[in-house]
């Protein structure tokens, strides 16, 4: 329902929408000098020395142009990645660096900057590449940390790293703090150092629908999370993926990263060697709508660690085609009410075979 009335040459609509509120739409009315209105914008437009938008995304150039040069180069652009929690190759690095360089001189400035992320950004779906990159970063919202809420029994947090203190039984859960799901940060990956890892220790995420009051369970016994363990070993749902899913074991000094595509509903796990190239990959997919990372120490004599190398967090608003946004596919009940009606489940097994991408 709308109602007009006139208040000193202003034209209000009143838009009631909802009896408890109401919106208010101000139009000026037709005697008011559209040419001068003309003059003025082309005025505001003369004084800013680009468009507010740009004003954003110099600020993003200058993020990763870490030595004020004017230039981007290959260091400064591996340097952010790992910030955001992303490892790139060196064979990476030289497409990004021959995507946006339009003058042969390898580095890009803030022209061939703009130009490649003004592509990535009219891009339907979300891409790779430097492009991709630069909207990461452009985008980015909160990096992620170790809740200090959240802990398992002997755990401590001391900034980037977690520790379990040694001697203890059971396990120990430690969760990151920001949740993802396709409404929101639907984007995100976060980079792993793993210092030193018992067996029966995991690295993954974990459903809004894994509560536990002690934090202590291993995370081969929820069905609530999607993890790699020490071993190499990918666990979904409390089911052991082998051999369809497997990676390399998380060896002391290694790396795991973690990708989300909320969209799609699926993590990609990577572990990298000591000198960070990729060794072994899978992608798990049927995820919760709803996850956050998170890592779960084994029993040990020994002290474990692992520190938080970079993170990052996006909402892309890319809207994957099929991409399923009900409700928890891992919860029981939801598997429950599939069966009554008939629909046909597939195993997580059958699924993660068809999701496996292993290098």
């Amino acid at each position: 329902m709308q109602h007009m009335s006139t208040q000193d040459g202003v034209a209000c609509v009143v838009e009631v929408s909802h009896p408890w509120f109401a919106r208010e739409l101000f139009m000026r009315m037709p005697h008011v000098d559209s040419a001068q209105d003309a003059r003025e914008s082309h005025h505001r437009d003369k004084m800013a020395p680009y468009p507010i938008d740009d004003v954003k995304l110099r600020e993003t150039f200058e993020a990763f142009d870490a030595d004020h040069s004017g230039m981007v180069s290959g260091d400064e652009i591996k340097a952010m990645a790992l910030s955001l929690g992303i490892v790139i190759s060196e064979d990476e690095l030289e497409k990004m660096i021959k995507e946006a360089d339009q003058d042969g001189n390898n580095e890009i400035d803030f022209d061939e900057f703009k130009n490649i992320f003004d592509k990535a950004m009219a891009a339907e779906t979300a891409g790779k590449g430097f492009g991709a990159l630069a909207v990461r970063k452009n985008n980015a919202g909160p990096s992620m940390k170790w809740r200090a809420d959240k802990m398992g029994p002997g755990i401590s947090i001391e900034g980037d790293v977690v520790s379990r203190a040694a001697s203890q039984k059971g396990h120990g859960v430690q969760l990151l703090d920001v949740f993802c799901h396709s409404a929101g940060y639907d984007a995100a990956s976060a980079l792993f150092e793993v210092s030193s890892l018992a067996s029966g220790s995991f690295i993954g995420v974990v459903g809004s629908n894994f509560q536990r009051g002690e934090w202590d369970e291993a995370f081969d016994e929820t069905k609530h999370a999607a993890a790699v363990n020490k071993e190499g070993i990918v666990f979904c749902k409390g089911q052991n993926l082998a051999p369809m899913l497997k990676l390399s074991a998380l060896e002391d000094k290694c790396f795991v990263q973690l990708n989300l595509n909320m969209q799609e509903q699926e993590l990609t796990m990577y572990v990298l060697d000591k000198e960070q190239h990729v060794v072994s990959n899978v992608t798990v997919q049927n995820l919760p709508v709803e996850v956050c990372g998170a890592v779960s120490f084994g029993p040990s004599d020994k002290v474990q660690s692992v520190k938080l190398i970079g993170s990052s967090t996006e909402k892309s608003g890319k809207k994957i085609s099929g991409a399923s946004t009900g409700k928890d596919v891992w919860d029981d009940s939801n598997v429950q009410k599939n069966q009554e009606r008939g629909g046909r489940r597939s195993s997580i097994i059958e699924e993660a075979a068809v999701a496996a991408t292993m290098m």
